[in-house]
Parts: C-alpha cells; structure tokens; sequence
C-alpha cells in the first residue's frame, strides 16, 4: 500500500516524544548514521492509520525487520487502565469507557520492551538489554521508573 505523506507538524511531535531514538531498539539516529524513518505501528496495509497514536520513529534497519508484522504487543488490563507494551514505549490508556479508550501516558523505555505483567501499583516490563524494567504505576498518570 502506498505510504500517505505525514504532516510535517506531526513529524516533529512523533520525533520529539521518541526523542529522536528508534522506539523499537532505541539507538540514536546519530549512532546508527543513517535517516530514521516514520513508522506505522498498525500498518497501512493493516488498516492502520495515519495518526499520532499510531505513528513511531525508527531506525531502517527495524522498519525493515518489523515489515507489516503487529504480533507481539502484550496488553494487560487491571482495574481502569490497559497497559500496552508496543516497541520500546509503555502504553497506558484509560479504559473505564470501553466504547472509548483513552490515552493516559507513554511511558518511553531505554530498550526494545517484550511483555509487561502489572500487580498491585508496579508494572513489571520484560526488555531486551535490562531483562526486566520495574514502574511504579500506583499514579498512571506519572509512572515512575525504578530501573
């Protein structure tokens, strides 16, 4: 499917919350030397669309690997928030109206995050470098990072 041109406003806030770090493996785009691009989380050809929730920046060499795939994101539900965990970037949303999620925060985590398990106030975030992340979660709005 042919890619829709992103405005160059909302371009800049999806560099700025990544701060201009790849969201699935974190590199720089200084470090990897070569031009970060935009990616569709949910893919065109998935139906994915065109807006800030789904949008990511990323170096090439995951945008390739990544390609149309969307399995993998793990999504945990506990009382009124949904953590998701989707490339390197902590997802909490709102879920007290399910006819309409919505977001609370992204939470940006220094490396590529495979699965989040949530008790209590914590969330526990499986990483590709640390192993595991810890976050105070008992405030969604502000998590706060232990590791």
């Amino acid at each position: 499917m042919k890619s829709k041109r992103i405005p160059p406003r909302l371009r800049k806030r999806v560099i700025e919350f990544f701060e201009n770090r790849c969201a699935y493996c974190r590199s720089s785009q200084e470090l990897i030397g070569a031009l970060f691009e935009i990616d569709h989380i949910i893919p065109l050809a998935n139906g994915g669309q065109t807006v800030e929730e789904n949008l990511c920046w990323c170096c090439p060499l995951c945008n390739r690997y990544k390609g149309t795939r969307t399995t993998g994101v793990d999504a945990v539900v506990q009382e009124n928030y949904a953590y998701i965990c989707a490339g390197g970037t902590l997802i909490i949303l709102d879920v007290s109206d399910p006819s309409n999620p919505t977001k609370v925060v992204y939470v940006a985590l220094p490396y590529l995050a495979y699965g989040v398990y949530v008790q209590d106030s914590f969330a526990y975030v499986a990483e590709r470098e640390s192993g595991l992340r810890i976050i105070d979660v008992s405030d969604p709005s502000s998590p706060n990072l232990y590791q």
